[in-house]
């Protein structure tokens, strides 16, 4: 399978807790919203399906954050760089 990644979106909270597995556990494995979506192969990996949007990413990454708070009590942090783009 070939799809446009930035791959990992998560740090890992410590070594012997991946952020994949807590992403997993939390139903976000394969979840999709707005052409982006969390990898049905590996939960940690943002894809985007073609037409998704930085918006649409953002708002699924900030979905994913708070299931994992609610349910493991665990803050998950970007390993990716999120840069804010100035509105025109």
């Amino acid at each position: 399978m070939t799809a446009w990644s930035a791959g990992c979106v998560f740090k890992n909270p410590t070594p012997e807790m991946s952020a994949g597995r807590l992403l997993d556990e939390a139903g976000f494995k394969g979840r999709q919203l707005g052409g982006m979506a969390f990898s049905s192969l590996h939960a940690n990996f943002l894809i985007n399906e073609g037409k998704g949007s930085a918006t649409a990413a953002l708002a699924l990454l900030q979905e994913a954050r708070q299931a994992v708070r609610q349910r493991f009590g665990i803050e998950l942090e970007p390993e990716v760089r999120i840069v804010p783009c100035p509105l025109p």
